[in-house]
This record gives structure tokens, C-alpha cells and sequence, in this order.
């Protein structure tokens, strides 16, 4: 009995193991086809790892330009596969190289010749608020924007006023270079 015992034993362990692995297998099926569904079911998921991988593709190009003399700010096109830089200057040597290294593996990069770099625009945009203020106009301050072609005056009267618009550009005709638009839009507060 003892021997029968010990085989029941082992049958009952063998039968034992061999239920818990169609178990586990069983489970893993249904987490694997809960995953899976789960991902169907919430694009946000798929979107993100799109992301992921898109950035993990672009972004030591982008890395790498950003950090050149010249580099003034940039994206990606809507479909995510391109670069654009938009960048002041010459394209040098460098910024050339890393482009095309870029292009080789699938991503290019596409440069946008800008006249003035953000720096000279704050500049402008500097002797333009000072100009302003000093005929007595109020403003809360600026954006540069259109890429890079235009200085947006932040100011609740100038934006809501034709005739203070006139003024403003009377008396900063002199010192916006051409090229630079003036645009007028309401400050927004907390």
C-alpha cells in the first residue's frame, strides 16, 4: 500500500503540475489577450509608443543641431518624419554633416533661412518697447513669432485700438527693420 501510496503520490503531483502549467498557460493567454485587446481598445497606448519611437529616431538630430551657432528653434513636420530648423547664416560644415548622417538613416532635415536670429530680435523688440513707452503707450510685454519675422506687442489698449496701433508704428518706423512685422494682442493676466 505504502508503494501504492507513494506512485498515487506521484501521479496526483504529476497531475497536479500538469493542471497548474495549463493553468498558468491558460492565464497567460488570457493576460496576453487582455494586453492585447487592452492596446486595441486604447489608441493612447499605441499613440504613445509611436511617440517614443519617433523621438528616440529624431531627437539626437535635433540634439545635435540645437546645440550649433546658427540653430534658432525647430520641430518636427506634421507627419513626424521630418526635421525643420530654422536657422540664421550659413549652414556650416557641421551642421551639414550631422544633416546628412540624419538623412542617411531615414530622417531628413530641412532648413529655413531666417534673417534675424532671437537674439536680434529681442534686441528690436527691446528698442521698440522702450521707444513706446517713453510716448507714453503702455505695454506688458512682447512675443517674437511668424517664425522669427514678427514682434507681437502684448497690450490690452493697443490691441483693442486702431488709432493707438497708427501711433505705435509712426513711432517705431524708424528703428523695425524690414522684414519685421508689428503685431498687437491683448496681455493676458491671472
Amino acid at each position: 500500500m505504502k508503494k501504492f501510496y507513494v506512485g498515487g503520490l506521484a501521479v496526483a503531483v504529476i497531475a497536479l503540475l500538469a493542471v497548474s502549467a495549463s493553468m498558468a498557460a491558460s492565464a497567460n493567454t488570457e493576460r496576453s489577450t487582455a494586453i492585447q485587446a487592452n492596446d486595441e481598445s486604447d489608441p493612447r497606448d499605441r499613440a504613445s509608443r509611436e511617440e517614443i519611437d519617433r523621438d528616440r529616431k529624431l531627437n539626437p538630430t535635433f540634439d545635435l543641431l540645437s546645440a550649433l551657432p546658427g540653430f534658432q528653434d525647430g520641430g518636427l513636420d506634421s507627419e513626424g518624419e521630418r526635421i525643420f530648423v530654422y536657422w540664421n547664416g550659413n549652414i556650416g560644415a557641421e551642421a551639414a554633416q550631422i544633416a546628412d548622417e540624419s538623412a542617411a538613416r531615414g530622417v531628413p532635415v530641412d532648413f529655413i533661412p531666417v534673417d534675424y536670429s532671437y537674439e536680434e530680435l529681442r534686441a528690436i523688440a527691446g528698442k521698440v518697447v522702450r521707444t513706446l513707452e517713453a510716448d507714453g503707450l503702455e505695454l506688458e510685454g512682447y512675443t517674437i513669432g511668424g517664425p522669427f519675422e514678427e514682434i507681437t506687442l502684448l497690450s490690452d489698449d493697443l490691441a483693442q485700438s486702431s488709432r493707438l496701433q497708427g501711433r505705435a508704428m509712426s513711432a517705431v518706423d524708424a528703428i523695425l527693420p524690414k522684414g519685421i512685422r508689428l503685431g498687437f494682442e491683448e496681455a493676458i493676466t491671472a
